[in-house]
């Protein structure tokens, strides 16, 4: 199934927001604030055409985004034009950027330390490995309880999620993203127990603790 987002009114992608921020409020005790964001549509033939290392691996990499979230300004949230999923799967993935937009509100400091040790791996100077293991610690924290929220979406609001990945895709399936989330959720179900109070603390603790938990 695939789901034309460039048909959807501006209306109906504010119910979208609206609706899931407040579910996403429920669930994580953090509140979302989507006032100042805006979506953005993109077409994945542009990883083929931009002037940016390994083209085809991010065309391949493109159809494994099912959204995003960034906070720089302005905010927003994006999406394919050409979504790969039925309406619950595209509601999952409204929750889970959603709740990203909610960790930063949240915790800038975290995500600003964050984007600093990301900065560093640039053409100027390398990511040391102390730099490059911190930073895919905090990676396994906000993208395992990203995918923790969107599945208890999927348990309580959204039963019915399908997603239509061409099997060349899988088949080079080696996402940085969704191993961290994987291994960031079970790390947070099996030391923390997903209790919501639990995990919301992680987020103040210093980096080098963070560091500890995750690695």
């Amino acid at each position: 199934m695939v789901l034309n987002l460039k048909k959807f009114s501006k209306n109906e992608f504010q119910e979208f927001l609206e609706k899931n921020s407040s579910i996403v409020e429920e669930i994580s005790n953090l509140k979302p604030n989507i006032d100042l964001s805006r979506i953005h549509l993109y077409n994945r033939l542009k990883f083929l055409f931009d002037f940016q290392e390994n083209p085809l691996k991010n065309y391949r990499d493109s159809f494994l985004r099912f959204g995003g979230y960034r906070h720089s300004y302005p905010p927003h949230f994006y999406f394919p034009g050409k979504y790969f999923g039925n309406l619950d799967s595209l509601n999952l993935s409204f929750c889970h950027e959603i709740f990203h937009n909610a960790q930063y509100v949240g915790f800038p400091d975290l995500f600003i330390q964050t984007e600093i040790l990301g900065e560093t791996n640039n053409k100027r100077r390398k990511q040391t490995k102390e730099e490059k293991d911190k930073f895919h610690s905090i990676k396994k924290l906000v993208e395992g309880d990203a995918k923790l929220v969107e599945n208890i979406c999927k348990k309580e609001y959204y039963p019915n999620p399908k997603r239509d990945i061409p099997k060349w895709v899988k088949y080079f399936n080696n996402s940085v993203v969704e191993k961290a989330s994987l291994e960031g959720e079970n790390i947070l179900l099996g030391n923390f127990g997903g209790k919501r109070k639990k995990i919301n603390g992680l987020y103040d603790l210093p980096i080098n603790e963070i560091h500890r938990i995750f690695s």
